[in-house]
């Protein structure tokens, strides 16, 4: 059994830069673009839903949360598309080359609207406090 779980493993590891490449296929449903690219960031973010530092919760995200993602995702991509990015993801070892610089362009534009929101929200209520000083003299 514990083999069994190891090798579902690898596959679901093997499965993400394969969804990364049927993103591009036009023959892809939109459905399952938008879920595979969901899953890619979410599976290369260092942000995670659940922080790994708390115990044992910390590690669904890895355990759960990314497989189940795949899992959906994989659900909606027609069979011969995956089989055909599966084999073209193997033979160019992508996957490494995503956990590289792929996934760093899209959290830092994530970040960078955060931080910007972020801003905009401190502009904001800054401005409505200055407004309730002056009514209030």
């Amino acid at each position: 059994m514990k083999l069994k779980l190891k090798e579902k493993g690898h596959k679901l590891n093997d499965a993400v830069p394969a969804l990364y490449l049927s993103i591009k296929n036009p023959e892809t449903p939109r459905i399952a673009r938008v879920l595979s690219a969901l899953t890619v960031l979410y599976a290369f973010s260092p942000i995670d839903l659940l922080p790994d530092y708390i115990p044992f919760i910390g590690l669904l995200d890895d355990f759960v949360i990314v497989p189940a993602l795949i899992a959906l995702t994989l659900l909606f991509i027609p069979q011969q598309i995956y089989d055909r990015y599966a084999a073209e993801a193997a033979a160019t070892d992508l996957g490494t080359k995503l956990r590289r610089r792929y996934y760093v362009i899209p959290m830092i534009i994530f970040l960078a609207l955060v931080a910007l929101l972020l801003i905009f929200a401190v502009l904001v209520i800054r401005a409505v406090v200055q407004g309730l000083g002056e009514l209030s003299l």
